[in-house]
């Protein structure tokens, strides 16, 4: 499913690796020229400055092509014809993407992949769209995300782009609440338990997949709809994301005193969720939940100041910044203690972890054993010994 080749996209992975642990002085310049003259890898993979200057450039390219070209033959043409157009181009930009970019230039998330992946999804499904609209069929949102999903998915697949992942995520969310609140008004209320059990389930996918050697290709993009689903999860129940979204998205309305269904389970969980994240987060060393259970708590906090206000709003902003200071500096001198295994240093720069990379880096670096030059007939010499016995051999 992977386009790029097994054994350069493994190679690479192993020098950026190499590249992190000698940044941190784990291993020396030497033993790190060894790795790269060991592991190989042709692919093209600039700087992040570079990258943005060529992914807008190919854009612009890419735009005023499109543009020139219907300027020159679109006399004479129907509405069929945008969608045509769109389609054929789409084709294009994608065979230049695989044929070209990726297979002989050896682009890897250099900028011009990128915008040629975006650019042909794009217009594939814009041009599936109009196709579908001129010919009297109704493009509504469900049905748009439908038809994205797919082409999301197989771009996130076979190029291993995080950013499909996150597109397809969120479409994914969005396609669930549509057609869930398409059914009846009776299935608006079950919405943010459905949203839950999809969280759930993206969760569960991603967490059993990840550690997987099969699937560590797509590993980055497992730990971030891992992460994701965390968060989609408590967004799910919330209490101030649930009754906003009833009332501004679903139109629902309630008498004076009335509240949305199932608002005392919402509150509990909106003050519940985050110390679960929290303790999981701690107890199995996990960022992700940390991460999430923090973001979690202070919008928790929020929630609940802004429906029961007791102080003016700045004062509840010096409340519960004080509170979030002490209990971080408590936190970090319980969990800085050698029996938790927390540590407040960064010991390795921010990238994507890969699987087995200390097998493979110590593999290289190990010593060799000697051998006899050329000519020699000596096989090496050796000493023996033990209780009552000596010699040599």
């Amino acid at each position: 499913m992977l386009i790029y080749e097994q054994e350069a996209y493994r190679n690479f992975r192993i020098q950026r690796e190499a590249h992190r642990w000698q940044v941190s002085r784990f291993i020396s310049e030497s033993q790190f020229a060894q790795i790269l003259e060991s592991h190989p890898s042709d692919f093209y993979s600039p700087g992040f400055f570079v990258r943005v200057t060529l992914f807008l450039a190919t854009l612009l390219a890419a735009a005023a092509a499109f543009g020139l070209l219907t300027l020159v033959f679109s006399t004479g043409w129907g509405e069929t014809y945008w969608g045509l157009s769109a389609l054929a181009y789409g084709c294009t930009l994608y065979w230049l993407l695989e044929s070209y970019a990726v297979r002989q230039r050896k682009f890897f998330k250099a900028g011009v992949d990128d915008a040629l992946l975006y650019l042909s999804l794009g217009f594939l499904l814009a041009g599936l769209l109009y196709l579908l609209d001129s010919g009297g069929i109704q493009v509504s949102a469900p049905l748009a995300l439908g038809m994205a999903l797919p082409l999301l998915a197989w771009g996130a697949i076979r190029f291993a782009d995080t950013m499909l992942a996150v597109a397809l995520f969120c479409a994914l969310v969005v396609y669930v609440f549509t057609q869930a609140a398409a059914i009846s008004p009776w299935s608006r209320a079950g919405l943010p338990f459905l949203l839950m059990l999809t969280s759930t389930l993206i969760y569960s996918f991603s967490n059993r997949n990840r550690r997987q050697v099969r699937y560590q290709n797509w590993h980055r993009i497992l730990e971030l709809l891992r992460f994701l689903g965390i968060v989609a999860f408590y967004a799910a129940c919330n209490y101030l994301v649930v009754r906003e979204v009833s009332v501004s998205v679903l139109g629902q309305t309630s008498a004076a005193g009335e509240d949305i269904p199932f608002a005392m389970a919402f509150k509990f969980l909106t003050a519940l969720v985050p110390l679960c994240y929290l303790l999981v987060g701690i107890r199995a060393k996990d960022i992700a939940f940390i991460r999430a259970g923090l973001l979690a708590a202070c919008f928790s906090g929020f929630t609940f100041s802004h429906y029961y206000s007791i102080l003016q709003p700045e004062f509840r902003l010096l409340a519960g910044g004080t509170a979030l200071l002490l209990a971080a500096v408590a936190l970090v001198q319980i969990l800085k203690k050698s029996s938790t295994c927390f540590t407040a240093k960064k010991l390795l720069p921010d990238s994507d972890h890969f699987k087995n990379a200390e097998a493979y880096l110590m593999a290289e670096t190990a010593a060799q054993p000697s051998t006899p030059g050329p000519g020699s007939t000596d096989p090496g010499g050796g000493e023996s010994g033990g209780a009552g016995a000596g010699g040599s051999y």
